[in-house]
């Protein structure tokens, strides 16, 4: 039976964004609409807010609300870029680890692996003769 096996065009499982488009759409949009409140919200939250509740004896409790770390690092990353992460390095040597960094390593463990395969390939076909490992 010919055209029976295989993959077929449109088959498999489907990838997320394209599978929740509609729901994602749909709360983008409602994003969008609050998105100046929204910024204000994380305004106040970065510069730290007093807060008063009403407390159910017909009082009043007042307390202050510090800076919120996390609100400003997400206000100053909109605006300057995440801060690259650091990791130590050999002899703990701080090394800084950037979308370039890790590409440029992913590209020489590329290389590295075409030159193993090279090799590999080379002493399949070129068996030393003594039997043990080569010297080239």
């Amino acid at each position: 039976m010919a055209g029976t096996g295989g993959a077929r065009p449109g088959s498999g499982r489907k990838v997320k964004a394209e599978k929740y488009s509609g729901p994602i759409a749909a709360a983008e949009d409602r994003i969008a609409v609050r998105l100046p409140d929204l910024i204000d919200n994380l305004f106040v939250l970065a510069d730290g807010v007093t807060v008063r509740e009403p407390m159910p004896n017909g009082g009043e409790r007042t307390y202050t609300k510090p800076p919120d770390y996390k609100a400003n690092e997400y206000l100053l990353n909109r605006i300057m870029g995440k801060i690259p992460e650091v990791a130590s390095g050999p002899n703990g040597i701080q090394v800084e680890v950037t979308l370039m960094a890790l590409q440029q390593s992913g590209g020489e463990v590329a290389a590295w692996r075409r030159l193993m395969t090279e090799r590999l390939l080379e002493l399949t076909a070129n068996p030393p003769s003594n039997g043990g490992p080569s010297t080239t």
